[in-house]
């Protein structure tokens, strides 16, 4: 689970995670994964405690937050599979409608999981 608060007068994302992949932020055709805040998965542990970020975005950022199951694939890290949807996903887009249909023809994923994806275009 990602949970995000943003604040469209200061441009402020403000987020944490259960156990999720980071959010990708798309700025001027080059992507980058938000850090990683501190938190296990939801139910995983009673006395858990979960660390919150903040992201400043621009205007005319993507903000890509997804499931692993758009992702993930039986031959490859992780953080690899992460690292090759940013990269595939970088490629300036008129809208974000236009950049997750883009995300989407390039999804690699191969292992059957559900696969959810939010493309928020920064104004």
């Amino acid at each position: 689970m990602v949970c995000g608060l943003y604040d469209p007068g200061r441009r402020v994302l403000r987020w944490a995670r259960a156990g999720h992949l980071p959010p990708v932020v798309i700025r001027d055709g080059a992507a980058v994964t938000l850090p990683l805040p501190h938190g296990v998965l939801l139910g995983a542990d009673p006395d858990a405690t979960y660390e919150e970020f903040t992201a400043s975005l621009a205007i005319g950022d993507t903000l890509l937050l997804f499931t692993d199951g758009m992702i993930e694939r039986r031959d490859i890290l992780i953080t690899e599979a992460l690292d090759n949807f940013a990269r595939r996903a970088a490629v300036p887009q008129p809208s974000a409608a236009a950049l997750a249909d883009h995300a989407l023809a390039y999804a690699t994923s191969d292992t059957g999981d559900d696969a959810c994806l939010v493309a928020v275009r920064i104004r």
